[in-house]
């Protein structure tokens, strides 16, 4: 038998489901990132009401899981990423207030978080990065120039370095590496 988990509650599925109509009529969906070094997960949850978020830390070892918080906003999967030890999250988000605006923080931001929260330990408002990865557990590859980060979000310990190509990047993460091709182009091969 297996688990569900929904929110911040687990449930046991026995080895025989008869109607899963009750699983899909919240209108939720989840993605979610594993560490490649590490035995951890996290789990971002959308719904079930537009603009509502949430994450959970899963031990993928032991299969506990531990609530975080949520986030009233907008969040890009696409240009999310967790650190090789699942220590940091890389997030892209919006969240279009005037507050916002008079803070310093924009519409829209790059922020790096300790999993299972939201709270950022380093900000970069946009103009800066829209995403970036982990190259290692504090290295961040950017695709942009390395923006001016939030005045009261400093990147501390962490370090960006910049240039890649977009497409290449979840590749990249998933342990592909690059190879030049007998033409001279650059192709991307997994390791198997």
């Amino acid at each position: 038998s297996g688990f569900f988990v929904e929110a911040c509650r687990t449930y046991a599925i026995s080895q025989t489901i008869v109607d899963l109509k009750l699983f899909f009529e919240d209108g939720c969906w989840t993605v979610s990132f594993l560490a490649r070094d590490a035995n951890r997960g996290l789990l971002l949850r959308h719904g079930p009401a537009d603009w509502w978020w949430h994450l959970t830390l899963w031990n993928t070892d032991t299969d506990v899981f531990e609530c975080g918080q949520w986030f009233h906003g907008r969040i890009d999967p696409s240009k999310c990423d967790l650190s090789p030890n699942g220590e940091l999250f890389l997030y892209f988000a919006e969240k279009f207030r005037h507050r916002n605006a008079v803070k310093g923080y924009g519409g829209s931001w790059s922020a790096i978080s300790r999993p299972p929260y939201f709270t950022a330990l380093a900000l970069w408002p946009h103009g800066g990065f829209y995403d970036g990865f982990f190259l290692d557990d504090r290295t961040v590859r950017t695709g942009g120039g390395v923006p001016a980060h939030h005045p009261n979000h400093p990147p501390g310990p962490l370090q960006l370095v910049t240039g890649y190509e977009p497409n290449a990047v979840l590749a990249w993460n998933r342990g592909w590496q690059r190879w030049p091709a007998p033409s001279g182009e650059i192709r991307c091969s997994g390791i198997s």
